[in-house]
Formats: structure tokens, C-alpha cells, sequence
């Protein structure tokens, strides 16, 4: 009997030291399954970063290294150092946040990163890093000799061999380039550039060069972000009206200024007839537009030279034709033919006409479609080698919040100088108007022409327009004694018995001594040979000179000609408006047709 038990109690023990053994063949296969080569990425990826981490505070911690170990087996303190060694570059310390963007908020440092690998990843995948068993993890941190952490956990020999020959190799994750295509990258790299066009980044913590270096090459390349300065070109329409133009060009300035981009001067624009209705709908516009050279309103060569010096380059038009439609002004973007350009590179921007955008939300906007279409282009193509975007841009007109930067705005305005021959004639007419500066006049534009019939609808009639008039000249003092230069389109299209007729409400307001205008001292064939804008542009140079002005308070001529009169020196309250505040425009031309204080 008692032999039967000792038997059985061999037995039993036999049994329980086979399941024992059986237990721990499973732990060790359960152990060294983990041993994949995202694992081994990862480890090599955080070792390497934390042999270089902190560089950016200027101490040297290499001998703060941390060190993966597996059971028994351990980098040695001499084999650490001379891996140390070898490592030292220029590269800045950038934990595994940098290449993770999930982990950021708390990977802030080498001991945080082991600590979510080792604690809070879950998986082996790029989203997940981490192991799929947390199960016995843990952070082990003391003090031994030099070394200030050590972290323990199983690795398997092949995990830790792949380790140490990648880091040996001096071929530092995301620092040195693999190949000739990345090491032209990182000689091209402009970290302050980079962090420029994506906001998101020093938002994530990222905002250093070697944090943004780091990110380029581990996330921003793959993800098409662009790695240097571009050159952008801007370009853009000019549409309707003289002014319109004219406001149209200072949006486009103050834009490019502010891009630190080139930019393309567009065509001028002529209308066939002051005559014919104006409207941007298609099926009741009467009025055609004609492509013709800027120089023949701006003085292109000064104002070239004037941005150069500032910095700016300035191209003149390439091409008049062809020519957009401007009866569609918001889609109205550049069509003349640029040679060399690609036009893969050409990025349009929507929704600017007349939106009067703060100038920081029109550079956003701009950044954002231009980093847009260079992300898709390098999505399909990572090795493309993108230099210049062309950024194209609709008609202009009241783009931009001149509010928003007046001091640049103002800066604008004042560089854009009128065409030479234009000032001449205009020179000429004031000479003889004042009889070569002994005398003075007042000056008035009379928005009264075919193409502002609506205006006139709107306000009740021509009646209350010139009521309002004649309230406008009696505040900006006009009296019987001084002579009156009128601004006009009637004449262009030989309205002659209503200019009579104006002349003698004029007389009966008790407003002036004489009546003149430019038809009076131009010769036929001078007035001939300029174009509608150009006519225009000579009665704003002369009736800028006026002692007192009064203008159509709808008018971006008349608001234009008080703000460049301003620009001038002379004082606002010499220019009245007339009231038409009927029409509905006065906020958008406070806030995007002030140019001046």
C-alpha cells in the first residue's frame, strides 16, 4: 500500500512537471513572436533619436544614453560610447512624436517615448505603436555609473542585433539622406519656410529646424508638403472701368507684396462707348471690352522700378489676346499665353471679386490653394521638382480690405503712377485753365451718362440727383466767382443739347462763373486718338487739381479721386460726395476703396 502511493505521487509530480515544462516553452514562444521588423523599426527608431536627443539646448548628453537590454544581454558602456561617437552630427534631438503624430502630446521626451511604446502602444502598426501584449511591460528608470536610464523588457537577440548594426551604420533615421534624391532635399530644405506654409506644424510642437527636418523626411515628403521657398507668380485681370482697373491693380500689389511673390501685369481695358448699358449680366450688357497695352494708362517702367527696388519683380504683359470676358468678372481669369510656363503648375483662385477680404485671410487663402495643388502634384510624382507656381487670379476689383493694411495700401496707391503723355495733356488743360496757376477752379464729376441709368432709377429720378448735387457743391463752398471744370462722358457719344442742359442747372445753382471742360482745349484729332479710359484718365488728372471737388458718392471714379486727392495732401474736406447711400455701396467702398488716412 504504501508503495501504491509513492508511485502515484511520482506520477503527479512527473505530470505537473511536464505542464510546467509545457508552460514555459509557450511563455518563451509567446515572447519572441513579438520579434517583428516593425518592432525592430521602432526600437532602432527610438534608440537613434535618443542618442541625439536635446542637441537643441546646446549640452552635449551622450552619456545619458538609454539602453535596450534583453535577459542577460546588454549593450556594454564601451560599446555605447563609441556609438555615441560616431553619431554626433549637426542633427537635433526629435523623439518618436515626430515621426508619430498620435503620440506627440506626450512624447515629449526620450523617457515618455519608451514609456508609450513599453506602456500605452497596443500594436505593432504605425497608428498603435507599441506591442500586442502589455501584459509584464514595464519602465524601470535608476541611476547606474553615467548611463540615466536603462529599459528593461524581452527582446530577442535578433531584435537587438538589428538595433545596433542600424545605429552603427551612422545612418541616423531621418537625418541622413539614403540616397541622392533626399540629400538634394535636405540641401534645399528651408526649415522656417516649411513651418511658414504649415501652421499645423508648430501647432503639433514641432519648431525647430531639426524637429521640422526630422518631420519632413519621416511624414511631409510622403504627404506631397513642399520643402523650400516657392517662387509664386501672381497674375491676375483688370476689369471694367477705369478705376475699377485702377483698384483692381493696388488689390493685386498689396497681395503680391505681402506673398513676396513676382507678379504679371495684365492688359488694360477700353470700353467701346460710355453710351451703352453696363451690366455683368451677359444677356443685358450692351457694352463690349478691348485688350489694350497698360502703358497706355500707368507709367509701366516707373512703377517696375519703383517694386524692384523694393524687392518685387514686376513682368510687363506678355500678350493682349487672349483676352478674358469681362462681362463675367469673377471668373475672369488671365488667358494670354506666357512662355516657358508649365501649365501644370498654374493654380487658379476662386471667389475674390469683390469680397473685400482682410488681407491675412486673402494670404491664408492663397497659401492654402497653393499648398494644396503642390501636395497633389507631389502625391503623383514624389520625385517632381516643383520651383514656381503660377497663382491666377479673376478680376480683382475689391479683393482686398485696404482697411486691413492701409500703411501698405497707402504705399501701393502712390507707386502707381499714370501714364507720362496723360499727365501732359491734363497739364496742359489746367495751364490754360488757370492761366498758368493765377487763377483757381473747382472741379466736378458728373456721374450722369447712359451707363448709370440704374443709379438714377434707384435714387428717384434725375430730379433728386441733381438736388443732391447742388447740396454737395454748396458744402464744398462753390460760389459764382470761380470757374468749374465738369468730367463727362456725354460728349463721347454727342449727348451735346443735354450738356447744354446741364449747363444752364450749373449756371441756375449759382455755382460757378464759367463751365469748362476738356473737349474745350483738346484739338479733334488729340481727343481722337485716346480711348475711352484714357479720356477719363485726363479729366481725373485735372480735376484732381481742383480747389474743391464734388463726386457721385456710387462712383468708384469720384470715391477714387477724393482718396487720391487726399493721397496728394490736399485736405479731405475740399471733396464732397454726393449722398448715394440709396445704391447700397458705401460700406464695401469704405472698406475696400480707402487708400488713405
Amino acid at each position: 500500500m504504501p508503495e501504491d502511493t509513492q508511485r502515484r505521487t511520482r506520477r503527479k509530480d512527473a505530470f505537473v512537471l511536464t505542464l510546467l515544462a509545457l508552460l514555459a516553452i509557450g511563455l518563451w514562444l509567446l515572447a519572441t513572436s513579438h520579434d517583428t521588423p516593425t518592432q525592430t523599426r521602432i526600437v532602432t527608431t527610438i534608440f537613434r533619436a535618443q542618442v541625439l536627443r536635446d542637441v537643441d539646448d546646446g549640452e552635449d548628453h551622450s552619456t545619458g544614453l538609454d539602453l535596450v537590454r534583453a535577459d542577460g544581454e546588454r549593450f556594454s558602456r564601451k560599446h555605447s560610447e563609441d556609438i555615441v561617437t560616431r553619431l554626433r552630427t549637426s542633427s537635433k534631438w526629435m523623439s518618436m512624436s515626430s515621426s508619430y503624430a498620435d503620440a506627440s502630446p506626450y512624447t515629449r521626451t526620450a523617457a515618455r517615448a519608451w514609456e508609450h511604446l513599453l506602456q500605452e502602444g497596443v500594436s505593432g502598426a504605425v497608428g498603435n505603436i507599441g506591442l500586442e501584449d502589455r501584459r509584464g511591460q514595464h519602465l524601470e528608470t535608476r541611476r547606474s555609473g553615467n548611463f540615466a536610464h536603462r529599459i528593461q523588457k524581452r527582446f530577442s537577440a535578433d531584435v537587438l542585433q538589428a538595433v545596433g548594426e542600424s545605429v552603427q551604420s551612422g545612418r541616423t533615421l531621418g537625418v541622413e539622406p539614403a540616397d541622392e534624391q533626399q540629400s538634394r532635399l535636405l540641401a534645399e530644405f528651408d526649415w522656417q519656410t516649411y513651418l511658414l506654409y504649415y501652421p499645423d506644424l508648430k501647432e503639433a510642437g514641432i519648431d525647430t529646424e531639426g524637429k521640422a527636418r526630422q518631420h519632413y523626411l519621416a511624414w511631409g515628403r510622403a504627404e506631397g508638403r513642399v520643402h523650400k521657398r516657392l517662387r509664386v507668380i501672381l497674375r491676375y485681370t483688370a476689369c471694367t472701368g477705369l478705376i475699377n482697373q485702377h483698384y483692381s491693380h493696388i488689390a493685386a500689389f498689396v497681395l503680391s507684396y505681402a506673398l513676396h511673390s513676382e507678379i504679371v501685369l495684365p492688359p488694360a481695358a477700353q470700353r467701346d462707348s460710355f453710351g451703352k448699358y453696363f451690366s455683368t449680366r451677359k444677356d443685358e450688357n450692351e457694352i463690349s471690352w478691348t485688350p489694350v497695352p497698360l502703358n497706355s494708362l500707368l507709367d509701366v517702367r516707373k512703377v517696375t522700378e519703383t517694386w524692384r527696388i523694393r524687392g518685387m519683380t514686376v513682368h510687363e504683359t506678355p500678350a493682349l489676346l487672349p483676352f478674358p470676358d469681362l462681362t463675367e468678372p469673377q471668373t475672369a481669369y488671365p488667358l494670354n499665353i506666357q512662355e516657358g510656363l508649365n501649365e501644370r503648375l498654374i493654380v487658379r483662385l476662386d471667389n475674390v471679386y469683390l469680397q473685400s477680404l482682410h488681407l491675412d485671410d486673402m494670404v491664408e487663402k492663397v497659401r492654402s490653394t497653393i499648398m494644396r495643388h503642390a501636395a497633389q502634384l507631389l502625391r503623383q510624382d514624389p520625385n517632381a521638382t516643383i520651383d514656381y507656381i503660377v497663382l491666377d487670379l479673376p478680376c480683382t476689383f475689391f479683393m482686398l480690405e485696404t482697411l486691413s493694411n492701409l500703411p501698405l495700401v497707402s504705399e501701393v496707391a502712390r507707386s502707381l503712377d499714370f501714364a507720362p503723355a496723360l499727365h501732359e495733356l491734363a497739364n496742359q488743360i489746367i495751364s490754360r485753365l488757370t492761366k498758368d496757376g493765377q487763377l483757381s477752379y473747382n472741379a466736378a464729376h458728373l456721374r450722369i451718362e447712359k451707363d448709370a441709368r440704374d443709379w438714377s432709377i434707384i435714387m428717384g429720378g434725375d430730379g433728386v440727383i441733381w438736388h443732391l448735387y447742388k447740396q454737395a457743391m454748396r458744402e464744398a463752398k462753390f460760389n459764382s466767382s470761380t470757374p468749374l471744370y465738369i468730367a463727362s462722358g456725354l460728349l463721347t457719344y454727342g449727348a451735346n443739347e443735354e450738356l447744354a442742359n446741364i449747363e444752364g442747372i450749373l449756371t441756375a445753382f449759382e455755382s460757378c462763373s464759367e463751365i469748362f471742360y476738356k473737349e474745350m482745349f483738346l484739338d479733334a484729332d488729340v481727343m481722337q486718338g485716346l480711348s475711352s479710359e484714357q479720356k477719363a484718365l485726363v479729366d481725373f488728372i485735372v480735376l484732381a487739381g481742383g480747389q474743391g471737388f464734388v463726386g457721385f458718392g456710387s462712383s468708384t471714379f469720384s470715391f477714387y479721386l477724393r482718396e487720391y486727392r487726399a493721397l496728394k495732401g490736399v485736405p479731405r474736406a475740399s471733396s464732397v460726395l454726393v449722398d448715394a447711400s440709396a445704391i447700397g455701396t458705401d460700406s464695401l467702398f469704405r472698406a475696400a476703396g480707402t487708400v488713405t488716412l
